[in-house]
């Protein structure tokens, strides 16, 4: 019998296999296994619930994470965070009792009390801060402190005081010697030969730098504002040899009034004060709207005579008492006590000079003072007037013309420590140690 072979309909095709559920399936096995070896994560709380046409849309490859190893990372990072509290906190009990045995021992400055500081004002300068200043405008009616002594006590400690410093002056080598004192808390006074005419030398910069601030003040020059060194010898040009950096540069160099205004002050730079001089228009025009005014014996720019220490007889302008030298200081500190924002630069530049010989030598050296010197050796002149911001801010000035720098340095130290001794003793009735 012969069989029949129908050859096959070619519109006729074999079923396409379901390629998308074969994937399901097996997605849905690895799930399984999954959850049988403990595993899971939210995907796989779904793949077991949900329809096997739904499977399509998770995502099958993420990262699944034991629930042991979940808890073991959490309980980690509570241990971190609670050592690190306990460092914190460990570190802060630390920090409090170091901080009240440093004030138990002295080894701390005593805390702020709210009044303006000597930097007050200071744009950048990198130094340390001085201490805090008093708030006490000068005036003759303040009062001492109530911890202090007793008004009996007090002048007959300043009697012995003076008496005291009248008898190392006596003491003294061949040489004139004048000392001023002012207290800035309590308008107490004195000086030996203070109204004695001696050459001025540097120390009159204190002063036409406090004329400059005054000139800021008001807006009439900007610290910010440049100046050019005029290479000609003063006072037709800046050029004056001696202290300073300014001298060595070219000609046309240029500086802010402010940085100007730090060099003379902070190296006492000769040029530097001459650019200030001119750009406020000379020695005469400072003179006559300040310098002039502020009281005291001897004005710089006055024409005395005078016997000098070697019994010659001297006579020319840029001469000063040192009570004039000790007002200008008085007012200073009571511009930047009424505007410590504009006169800071100014006394913390005073407080920072280069020069740490004669009033600051023998005091404290947590003790800031605000000073300037003035040397001049043709004429045997040392001077030193500072602000020492003591338990009370007093002015000390000094000034000798002898044939011993040393020992005049030396007994520019002995009176500001012995009056530095007699305000801290008077202010707070202890001694200092």
């Amino acid at each position: 019998m012969k069989k029949n072979h129908s050859s096959p309909d070619p519109a006729r095709k074999a079923p396409a296999p379901d390629r998308a559920a074969e994937r399901a399936d097996r997605a849905d096995r690895r799930t399984r296994s999954a959850l049988a070896d403990g595993r899971e994560g939210p995907d796989a709380r779904r793949i077991v619930t949900a329809p096997r046409e739904d499977l399509r849309g998770l995502d099958l490859r993420r990262e699944w994470v034991a629930p042991g190893k979940a808890r073991s990372r959490r309980m980690r990072r509570r241990r971190i965070l609670s050592l690190a509290l306990a460092a914190v906190l460990v570190l802060a009990a630390l920090s409090a009792v170091l901080y009240v045995a440093g004030r138990a021992l002295g080894w701390l400055p005593p805390p702020p009390t709210g009044t303006p500081s000597p930097t007050a004002g200071v744009t950048a300068t990198g130094a340390a801060s001085p201490s805090d200043g008093p708030t006490a405008t000068p005036g003759a009616d303040a009062t001492p402190t109530p911890a202090g002594l007793p008004a009996d006590e007090r002048a007959a400690l300043f009697a012995s005081i003076q008496a005291d410093l009248s008898s190392r002056l006596a003491a003294m080598p061949a040489g004139r010697y004048a000392i001023y004192y002012e207290n800035l808390a309590t308008g107490e006074t004195w000086g030996l030969h203070a109204g004695d005419p001696f050459v001025a030398a540097s120390s009159i910069k204190m002063g036409i730098d406090t004329y400059l601030y005054s000139q800021v003040k008001t807006g009439m020059v900007a610290l910010d504002e440049m100046l050019s060194f005029d290479k000609r010898a003063y006072p037709t040009g800046d050029l004056e040899y001696g202290t300073g950096t300014i001298q060595n540069e070219p000609d046309g160099t240029q500086h802010s009034v402010r940085e100007t205004a730090r060099l003379s002050i902070r190296i006492s730079d000769n040029c530097a004060i001459n650019m200030i001089l001119r750009r406020l228009g000379g020695i005469d025009a400072v003179n006559e709207a300040y310098l002039g005014t502020v009281g005291g014996t001897v004005g710089y720019r006055t024409r005395v005579e005078y016997v000098d220490y070697k019994g010659a007889t001297k006579s020319g302008r840029a001469r000063i008492s040192a009570d004039t030298l000790g007002k200008l200081a008085v007012d200073l500190y009571g511009r930047w006590s009424d505007d410590p924002e504009t006169y800071g630069p100014l006394m913390d530049d005073l407080a920072h000079t280069s020069f740490d010989y004669s009033i600051p030598n023998l005091l404290p050296k947590e003790v800031v003072v605000a000073h300037k010197i003035g040397t001049n050796s043709a004429y045997y002149t040392e001077n030193d007037v500072g602000i020492v911001f003591a338990a009370e801010p007093f002015v000390v000035v000094v000034t000798t013309e002898s044939g011993s720098i040393a020992k005049a340095h030396a007994f520019t130290a002995e009176v500001a420590k012995a009056l530095y001794d007699y305000v801290q003793t008077a202010a707070t009735g202890v001694a200092p140690g």
